[in-house]
């Protein structure tokens, strides 16, 4: 059996790990993980499993510690799992199509080295245990190609295979290439020329210029000429496959000459190039893979069946590749027993293991445990289910839940759950003659009232331990012990004071108190039904007013209601009072939303989160709606209490972020303040703080820069983002030629040493190109993001004159004991650094102390 790595420790990360039982419960789940897809016997391997810890609870973590584990034992030649055999050294995680989750994994990869690794292993672990993000088809078959012991934690997303190419006017010419050098005199130079020559405009002219490619095309290019040629070879392998051979035939066709409707044919050829490149990026990515993470997974809870989400692709291309799967899922309680189901059919597209006879018949094993098993499991606990409920609603009201209490507790149900227990444990469905009898033996003194009541109770018992059971194979969860998740009905919701009771217990409850506002409401429904029942039988329609007034008329009995009562001169009195009182303007008062509302608000104020189950939609939106209200109607009172209004708040906000406002230092970035603390950790020399100061001469340097800049530093509103950067590039110019600095503070004195520096936030160019409809990250051309341009270099007599009139500036300010604007760079207080930039580690207090009392 695969055992955890002893180079991780998910304990040593204090950051994330506050109490030392959440590390030894992350321990224990990878140790089971690992257990259950590597046993021993290989007939006992569960190869899929799901991870569903609620949020927070570190599932991440857990799955990247599994994974390291594996990906080193799979570097132990002495060790190596069987299983692994033909297998990439490589671990695949696929996100749902969300860029922040997908940034998310990349960003988790790199912690988990940093935080979980041992200090003496994080080293080496940092070059092997790496992200590769990749979002294409192309990037994926590079990353699965790319050879030697590099990066092997390869993050992509479920719409990576659907995606179009990006880039593909260059690639097409490395395909073109590669294709000329593949047919080689079967499309000889004559042909090569006329078919280029008549080539749509986005196509190459030369064939002999194809794999002429500029730095920039480069970095495009995720694959080869060589890894192209290698997959086109694997392709013509492919007895089944003729593409190649009839792109070669309309090309041959193409570049007859006089030949007719070009167009047309450059269209059918267009759609074979892509075809085939699509191919060759599958042929190439066709590694085997010994873990596959899938994060999300109950997106897939109809993936199997319809080829949803992106799972059609996965089946195709992943699957057939990935010996085991880890799949995640915070929710997998919103997720019905036929999409549980339907994510573990995962498991028949997978193999195993290398050898296709032993890899089907452990397949068929799974899919066993599956449909043979687990499914007649979850039907008996979802059918014990609804006979318990029906039960309950037939309980006399006469009957205490101290009664109830009672007799669960008792001596003799006590002994009858521990052997329904035992029952439950054992291999399989559980055996029903056997639970019968124990659970006859126990109600039969019970009174006939409930009796019935604690036979279903039993049995719902007994199928959810088997459930446990069976399904616990397969499934890991752990939950937070928080009242989050608490159900409450009845007296139970309006009571303040819950403690002492089981939460997750349904209770004999009368209901809320409707006196009040929602009385007249209440008793208007309940004649309205009366006369449309004209006194018989009953209307769910009184359900409905327990959600919301606004819901009452919107369902099928509310439309009837209406139209019934119409010809009633007493049903139509009673309506039409009650169609004054039940409209939305009134749901804020009604007394179940306003309960939920005020103990909402009251979560919120203590920082909980709230989950609200509603059966109309119309019912939650009010809910929402209601709840916004009140949120934000609390958060401007606090923003008036605090700031004296939105005006002031206006104002605050083009103080931090105007350039020319004497506020905006606080939040600017100060690199070479940040480089310095960073050189504080290490033994490299660092500059001093006094290195930071202007002195007369940079003063002269800086008026340069504002009479290049066109930027007047007289005015009484200066611009402080141009100071900014201004005095960062005059320093750098200074700090470079000073001493030897570690390299990668060079090279950032030597970014700041140009221009571009002033002129353009961090030096850097604004990337207009479209990217395949993709978002395009755009400057905001206000405040930092200013660009400033450049006029060319100033009269020296203007530069003097300017020099002298700053000096005295700064000496004006320096005599009244004010920090100039010129020295706010060195001495002025920071968000990022504190109060006191020289000041090495300032602490929290003293640094909000100080910005607050600036503000």
């Amino acid at each position: 059996m695969m055992k955890r790595s002893p180079h991780i420790d998910l304990g040593q990360d204090k950051t994330r790990i506050k109490n030392i039982r959440d590390a030894e419960r992350q321990h224990a789940t990878v140790d089971a993980l690992l257990q259950r897809m590597f046993d021993e016997d290989p007939s006992k391997r569960k190869e899929i499993q799901i991870l569903a810890d609620e949020v927070g609870m570190g599932k991440t973590f857990v799955a990247l510690a599994t994974a390291y584990s594996v990906l080193e034992n799979m570097r132990d030649a002495d060790d190596r799992e069987f299983d692994f055999k033909r297998c990439q050294r490589k671990v695949l995680v696929i996100t749902p199509p969300n860029s922040a989750l997908f940034a998310k994994w990349g960003r988790e990869v790199k912690e988990f080295v940093k935080r979980c690794v041992l200090p003496e292993k994080q080293s080496n672990a940092a070059q092997w245990f790496a992200p590769v993000m990749v979002t294409r088809l192309d990037e994926f078959a590079a990353a699965m190609n790319r050879k030697g012991r590099g990066a092997s934690v390869v993050v992509t997303s479920m719409a990576m295979f659907g995606s179009k190419f990006r880039h593909y006017d260059v690639k097409r010419r490395l395909l073109i290439a590669a294709l000329f050098r593949y047919w080689s005199n079967a499309f000889n130079k004559e042909k090569r020329k006329r078919l280029l020559k008549g080539a749509p405009a986005s196509w190459p002219r030369n064939y002999k210029e194809l794999l002429e490619f500029t730095e920039r095309d480069e970095r495009r290019l995720p694959l080869t000429e060589e890894d192209i040629y290698r997959g086109i070879l694997k392709l013509a392998r492919d007895d089944m496959d003729d593409t190649l051979q009839s792109l070669l035939d309309a090309c041959n066709e193409l570049a007859t000459p006089y030949v007719r409707d070009r167009k047309g044919k450059f269209h059918e050829i267009e759609h074979l190039l892509n075809l085939i490149y699509r191919k060759v990026c599958e042929k190439l990515a066709l590694k085997a893979l010994p873990l596959v993470i899938v994060d999300e997974a109950h997106n897939w809870k109809n993936g199997p069946k319809h080829g949803t989400y992106g799972y059609k692709e996965f089946a195709r291309y992943v699957a057939p590749r990935a010996r085991r799967a880890l799949l995640l899922t915070a929710t997998p309680f919103q997720l019905r027993p036929d999409e549980v189901l339907e994510i573990m059919k995962i498991s028949d597209d997978m193999k195993p293991t290398f050898i296709r006879e032993a890899a089907e018949v452990r397949r068929e094993i799974l899919r066993r445990a599956r449909e043979d098993i687990i499914r007649p499991v979850l039907d008996n606990s979802a059918l014990a289910s609804r006979r318990f409920a029906v039960e309950w609603a037939k309980l006399p009201r006469t009957v205490s839940a101290e009664e109830i209490q009672g007799i669960w507790s008792g001596g003799e149900f006590t002994a009858a759950r521990s052997k329904l227990h035992f029952v439950a444990n054992e291999d399989g469905v559980v055996d029903t003659a056997a639970m019968n009898t124990i659970i006859e033996e126990a109600i039969h003194n019970l009174d006939p009232e409930v009796r019935k009541l604690f036979r279903e109770a039993l049995r719902l018992y007994t199928y959810n331990a088997d459930l446990s059971q069976e399904l616990g194979a397969f499934v890991i969860r752990h939950r937070r012990g928080t009242e989050h998740r608490r159900i409450s009905i009845g007296q139970d919701y309006t009571s303040k004071n819950g403690k002492g009771i089981d939460q997750h217990v349904l209770h004999a409850a009368p209901g809320i108190d409707v006196r009040g506002h929602g009385e007249l409401p209440h008793y208007l429904l309940m004649r309205c039904v009366s006369e449309m029942k004209k006194g018989k039988g009953k209307s769910s329609l009184g359900s409905s007013l327990t959600g919301c007034y606004s819901t009452l008329l919107d369902g099928a009995e509310g439309k009837a209601i209406q139209s019934n009562l119409g010809d009633s001169p007493v049903g139509k009195a009673y309506l039409d009072i009650l169609l004054e009182l039940v409209n939305e303007s009134q749901d804020a008062f009604h007394p179940k939303v306003a309960a939920v509302v005020e103990e909402t608000i009251e979560a919120w104020h203590s920082g909980e989160k709230t989950l609200i189950f509603c059966f109309r939609t119309n019912t939650a939106r009010r809910l929402r709606e209601l709840i916004d209200i009140r949120i934000r109607e609390e958060l401007d009172r606090q923003k008036e209490e605090c700031l004296g209004g939105p005006n002031e708040l206006k104002s605050l906000r083009t103080r931090l972020t105007a350039r020319d406002r004497d506020l905006i230092p606080i939040a600017l970035d100060r690199v070479l303040w940040s480089a310095r603390t960073e050189l504080m950790r290490t033994s490299a020399p660092m500059p001093a703080s006094e290195d930071f100061k202007l002195s007369d001469m940079d003063l002269q340097t800086l008026a340069t820069l504002a009479l290049r800049f066109n930027i007047d530093l007289e005015s009484e509103r200066v611009d402080r983002v141009f100071i900014n950067r201004a005095t960062e590039h005059i320093l750098a110019q200074r700090l470079k030629q000073a001493r030897d600095w570690p390299a990668w503070f060079s090279q950032i004195l030597s970014r700041m040493n140009t221009l571009d520096w002033v002129r353009l936030p961090y030096g850097i160019e604004q990337d207009t190109e479209e990217d395949d409809g993709e978002d395009v990250a755009t400057f905001d051309e206000r405040g930092v993001h200013t660009v400033y341009e450049d006029a060319g270099r100033p009269d020296e007599e203007l530069v003097a004159g300017l020099t002298e009139r700053l000096i005295e500036r700064r000496a004006r300010a320096q005599k009244s004991n004010r920090v100039s604007v010129f020295d706010t760079y060195a001495l002025g207080p920071s968000l990022w650094i504190g109060p006191n930039p020289a000041q090495p580690k300032p602490s929290h207090e003293r640094a909000t102390s100080e910005i607050h009392r600036q503000l």
